[in-house]
């Protein structure tokens, strides 16, 4: 998997990219496509919202873990 630039902030991109290597059981790209937009600076509490607004999506899809 190549390194994509999905935010302009390089901590949060690379976190971003971190996750995309472990595939669709971790995350679908478009599910962080759809957050990095809102993700534009640093705010811990935004971070936060967006990752946990994707986990019930998680029970949604039925995407097994482990």
């Amino acid at each position: 998997m190549a390194f994509k630039q999905l935010l302009p902030l390089h901590n949060l991109n690379f976190q971003m990219n971190r996750v995309l290597t472990h595939g669709a059981e971790a995350c679908r790209e478009e599910e962080l496509l759809e957050i990095a937009p809102k993700l534009r600076e640093f705010d811990p509490k935004a971070w936060f919202d967006q990752w946990n607004m994707l986990a019930p999506s998680d029970s949604r899809t039925m995407r097994r873990t482990g």
